[in-house]
C-alpha cells in the first residue's frame, strides 16, 4: 500500500497544463487511488467539462494511472463561481465527495498556501460525519514553480496567433491539449444559402484552413449518381478531411486558430434520406457530433432569392433543408447569419475577430 488510501486534487484544468500533470503524477504515486475534482466558471467554450474531462482522460491513461475517478462537474449543474469564499469551496468539495463519490480522503494535493486550510475544513467535515477518527493532511508540490513554471490564468490570456505567446502555450501544454487550442468553426444551411462563398471569403481574407464540402467534388465526380454505399463514406471522408487539418496545424505550427468547415454529416444525413429515404446507423451518430464538435456553427439562413448553379433542388428543397436543420439542431448555440452576403461575412469576421 502507498502512504495515503485516497488522495484528492482539485482544479480548474482550465486549461490542463504540463504543471497540473505533473501534480496529479505526484499525487497517484503516493495514493492507491486517487480523485481528481474540477469546475470552473470561466465561461469559455475551448474549457468546457466535456473538453477538460478528455483531457483528462486522455493525461492519466497516457501515464497509466489507473485508480483514479475523474470527477468533471457538468457545465449546467450547480457548483460555486470561481470568486466565491474558500469557505463556499471547501463546503462544496468536502458535500460532493461524502455524499455523491461516497468517499473521505486522506491526502489534499496542491501547489498553494490554500491546501492547508482545505485539508482542516474536510478534516472537520469528515469528523462531524463518522466515527472513526481522519486526519487530511495537507501535501504540498513544488509551490516554487521549480519543475514547471506555469500558470493557467497566463495561458487563459494568451492568444495563439501572437507568435511569442504560442511558443510558451506549445511549450507548456500537453500536444493534446496544444491541438485543442485550434478551433473548428462550421458553415451550416440549406442549398443557396452563401455558406460557401462565405467560408471561402473568410479563407482568403484570413489565411485559415478551409475544409471544402467533400460531398459535392465526389457527387460532381460521379455526374450525379450517388449510391447508397457512398454516404457514409462521404461523411467519414469529411471528418478525416477536419482532423487531418487540425494535425496539419499543429505539426506545421500555424499561426492561424480556425479551421474552416464548409460542410458536416449532418448535411450528408439530410441527402441520404432525401435519394434513399434511410440511412446507414453510423451515418446518424456521425451527424449527431455535429450538435457538439464544433467550437463556433454559422447557420446561413435562406433570406435572399436561390441561385440555380446546375446541381441544386428548388425553393421547395430549400426549405425542407433549412426546417430539417433547424429541427435537429434545436437547442444548440448556432449563430444566425442573416442578410446580403456581406452583411453575413462581416458578422463572421466580427465574431472570430479576424
Amino acid at each position: 500500500m502507498k502512504q495515503y488510501r485516497t488522495g484528492l486534487v482539485v482544479g480548474k484544468f482550465a486549461p490542463l497544463h504540463n504543471g497540473h500533470i505533473a501534480l496529479i503524477q505526484f499525487a497517484a504515486s503516493q495514493c492507491d487511488n486517487l480523485i481528481v475534482m474540477s469546475y470552473t466558471s470561466i465561461e469559455d467554450k475551448k474549457y468546457s467539462s466535456k473538453m477538460r474531462k478528455e483531457w483528462l482522460q486522455f493525461a492519466l491513461a497516457a501515464r497509466d494511472i489507473e485508480y483514479a475517478i475523474i470527477d468533471v462537474i457538468d457545465d449546467d449543474i450547480y457548483y460555486p463561481d470561481d470568486t466565491d469564499s474558500d469557505e463556499i469551496h471547501h463546503s462544496f468539495c468536502a458535500n460532493r465527495l461524502f455524499y455523491k463519490l461516497n468517499t473521505t480522503v486522506q491526502a489534499v494535493f496542491t501547489s498553494e498556501d490554500y491546501g492547508d486550510g482545505f485539508a482542516d475544513y474536510l478534516t472537520e467535515f469528515f469528523q462531524a460525519k463518522i466515527k472513526k477518527f481522519i486526519k487530511v493532511e495537507h501535501v504540498l508540490f513544488d509551490k516554487e514553480r521549480i519543475k514547471h513554471y506555469v500558470s493557467g490564468t497566463m495561458l487563459r490570456k494568451m492568444d495563439i496567433l501572437v507568435e511569442h505567446e504560442r511558443k510558451y502555450m506549445e511549450q507548456n501544454l500537453p500536444t493534446f491539449v496544444y491541438k485543442s487550442m485550434y478551433k473548428r468553426v462550421l458553415f451550416l444551411g440549406a442549398e443557396s444559402t452563401g455558406k460557401t462563398t462565405i467560408s471561402e471569403k473568410i479563407w482568403v481574407d484570413s489565411k485559415c484552413l478551409l475544409i471544402p464540402e467533400f460531398g459535392r467534388a465526389f457527387y460532381e465526380e460521379v455526374k450525379g449518381d450517388l449510391m447508397y454505399e457512398d454516404m457514409l463514406m462521404i461523411a467519414k471522408e469529411q471528418l478525416l478531411d477536419e482532423h487531418a487539418a487540425l494535425e496539419y496545424c499543429y505539426q506545421t505550427n500555424n499561426p492561424h486558430p480556425f479551421i474552416l468547415c464548409d460542410s458536416s454529416p449532418l448535411t450528408t444525413l439530410f441527402y441520404c434520406d432525401e435519394i434513399f429515404g434511410v440511412h446507414p446507423y453510423e451515418l446518424g451518430d456521425l451527424a449527431h457530433r455535429t450538435r457538439s464538435d464544433y467550437d463556433y456553427i454559422f447557420y446561413c439562413l435562406p433570406d435572399f432569392p436561390m441561385v440555380q448553379d446546375g446541381t441544386r433542388q428548388n425553393e421547395q428543397f430549400r426549405g425542407r433543408m433549412n426546417d430539417f436543420f433547424l429541427t435537429y439542431m434545436k437547442g444548440v448555440e448556432m449563430i444566425m447569419l442573416e442578410g446580403t452576403l456581406e452583411d453575413k461575412i462581416n458578422k463572421v469576421k466580427s465574431v472570430l475577430k479576424i
